[in-house]
């Protein structure tokens, strides 16, 4: 039905339709209504008319007969009756001819008649007047002769009057008699209106069954469409058309044949990220949302000694566990930590062995389906080289540590002259064999503390103190170093107060201002002061107006034994672990170390704290 316009066009020309054909229906209904109403209001008024009219013969009648008897018996008490019937008479015969004017002026022939016969009753009712005036002035006898005389000269009058009043009524009668048939007409011309507005109505009934049987046969087709596109079945061929379910099917399959062609680029696209996952060095494992293995690459599967089919279904919690208790289960406790915490566990063997390995997982879901990629990484040689190193840190602290205290001692006492006198070079070198035999005992201890603290082995025993305490023993511990190294320190003291180990901030605040003396160029000043952050941390900041870091150092310059290269030191200066010592107590305390140089305001090394607020 009119495939060129648009479904809201089809609708709107169908309603449009509806309303006019109804309207006219209704319109036609009202017309015939009005007319039959008219026809029988009509109706009503002839027989109003024939009723006046008959009644004004028998009211001129009454008229006469009521003058006469008064001019007969006006002097007798019942004189008066007869002239009020007479004068009622007489209004009555002119209210009745106002009456029948207003109603048959529409009807020339009519008021043609009704014209002569209110002549022809003027002259009569003129007639009884002077009778009227008679009895009133004359005597009974007189009177009864006038009113004689008059009946004869009214006599001409009242037969025209019979003759026009037979006709009016004769016209009136025809028109009374028309009636009937005039309504029959309209009430057949009714009859035909409706049954023509029911062929209408039928029609327009069709015109709507044909309208909406074809939007359901074609959403039935999109319908179709949707779950053949579900079976992998071929759809219905586009529709043609321009309305809006047409443009909707043919959207429908250029998007089918777009979806298609990424499903191909996606099914491409997966298989080349599982060859990804099958050839990466790491192992790696897909988890649904019940913590079940859904693909394990063969890194993995091989590090525990199963095939790769082995692995699917199988329960997160079957291959890996932690190294103590937690709370629930262990995929739960992982998925907690999903947002890029690395965590250690044990991974089970298939030979009833195990393996520590580094564990992360992420979240992939997509289109509300729960997917997890886990990163399992093999840990075992690192374990191997810890051993290797705490090993080494036992051996430095067991068996160098100590005999190196017992040449310390035995320099100190050459020195004091114990074994006896000394020249002045030989005492000279005894002195600088001890600074460097304590140089290399307080490198060890250093190592050892690192150690400790990188195992979370060293006890912090916080107070609250005052930071320019902490301060002022970090500066009294390096007085001799900063005399020797020419350089000047300026601190003007400092309000705050941290709960902090003051020992141990004390002891990485002395290994900063040692590590920032080796850097500070002879005859410069070194600025200590202090401030309270925005987030209610104490920062200590030691200034160096004229030291630049370059940038490539200053992410290295905190970590283990770096070498710096400035111009103002020799070839190859090393900070040894005085930074890196210093980051591992604040870190310890929950703060952070750092610096931060520019052209226009040095260096400055800064230490946030936390406030004992």
């Amino acid at each position: 039905m009119l495939p060129g316009l648009k479904l809201g066009q089809k609708g709107f020309l169908l309603m449009t339709l509806l309303l006019v054909f109804q309207g006219v229906f209704i319109g036609a209904n009202f017309y015939l209504l009005d007319q039959a109403e008219h026809e029988s209001r009509k109706q009503g008024v002839t027989k109003q008319i024939i009723d006046r009219a008959s009644r004004l013969l028998s009211q001129m009648y009454e008229a006469g007969d009521k003058v006469g008897k008064y001019a007969f018996f006006k002097d007798e008490p019942k004189g008066p009756v007869f002239l009020k019937n007479y004068t009622d008479a007489r209004d009555g015969i002119r209210e009745s001819l106002a009456w029948l004017k207003t109603e048959v002026k529409a009807q020339p022939n009519q008021s043609a008649l009704l014209g002569k016969i209110n002549k022809n009753v003027e002259v009569g009712l003129g007639i009884l007047e002077s009778m009227k005036a008679a009895a009133d002035t004359e005597s009974r006898l007189d009177a009864v002769k006038f009113g004689m005389k008059q009946r004869i000269a009214l006599q001409p009058c009242i037969e025209e009057l019979v003759h026009d009043h037979m006709a009016f009524m004769s016209e009136e009668r025809a028109l009374e008699t028309n009636a009937p048939q005039l309504q029959a007409e309209k009430l057949q011309q009714q009859s035909g209106i409706l049954v023509g507005g029911a062929v209408l109505n039928v029609l327009i009934v069709l015109l709507m069954w044909i309208f909406i049987n074809g939007i359901v046969k074609r959403l039935d087709i999109l319908t179709d469409n949707s779950q053949r596109l579900k079976d992998g079945e071929s759809l219905h061929p586009p529709m043609n058309g321009r309305d809006e379910i047409d443009i909707l099917d043919n959207s429908f399959h250029k998007m089918v044949a777009t979806m298609q062609g990424e499903e191909a680029l996606l099914r491409s696209s997966e298989n080349s990220v599982l060859s990804m996952i099958s050839q990466m060095p790491a192992g790696l494992l897909i988890i649904d949302g019940r913590g079940r293995i859904e693909f394990a690459n063969p890194k993995i599967a091989d590090a525990l000694g199963f095939d790769q089919d082995d692995l699917t279904s199988v329960p997160l919690a079957n291959l890996f566990s932690t190294r103590g208790t937690i709370d629930g289960d262990l995929f739960d406790w992982l998925v907690e930590r999903s947002d890029g915490h690395v965590v250690e566990l044990t991974a089970k063997r298939k030979d009833e062995g195990t393996i520590p390995v580094e564990f992360s997982i992420a979240d992939v879901s997509y289109e509300g389906k729960q997917h997890f990629l886990a990163m399992a990484l093999d840990v075992s040689e690192r374990h191997e080289m810890e051993k290797l190193r705490q090993a080494f840190v036992a051996m430095v602290s067991h068996e160098l540590r100590t005999p190196l205290s017992s040449v310390s001692m035995f320099l100190e006492l050459l020195e004091m002259g114990v074994f006896g006198s000394s020249n002045e070079k030989i005492a000279g070198d005894l002195k600088y064999a001890g600074s460097q035999t304590d140089e290399v005992i307080m490198l060890i201890n250093d190592l050892l503390d690192l150690e400790k603290l990188e195992a979370n082995k060293l006890e912090l025993v916080k107070s609250d103190c005052e930071i320019e305490d902490v301060i002022d023993k970090a500066v009294e511990a390096m007085a001799n170093t900063i005399d020797a190294a020419d350089v000047l320190l300026h601190f003007e003291g400092a309000e705050e107060r941290a709960l902090v180990d003051p020992e141990r901030i004390t002891q990485a605040l002395t290994k900063m201002l040692s590590s920032v003396i080796r850097l500070t160029p002879q005859g410069e000043t070194i600025t200590i002061d202090t401030t309270t952050t925005a987030q209610s941390a104490i920062e200590i900041r030691l200034n160096v107006p004229t030291l630049r870091i370059p940038d490539e150092q200053v992410e290295t310059i905190f970590e283990r034994f770096q070498q710096i290269s400035l111009p103002a030191l020799r070839e190859g200066t090393g900070l040894g672990l005085g930074l890196a010592l210093s980051r591992a107590i604040i870190q310890q305390h929950g703060g952070s170390v750092g610096l931060l140089s520019e052209e226009t305001t040095g260096t400055t090394f800064w230490i946030n704290i936390p406030n004992a607020a």
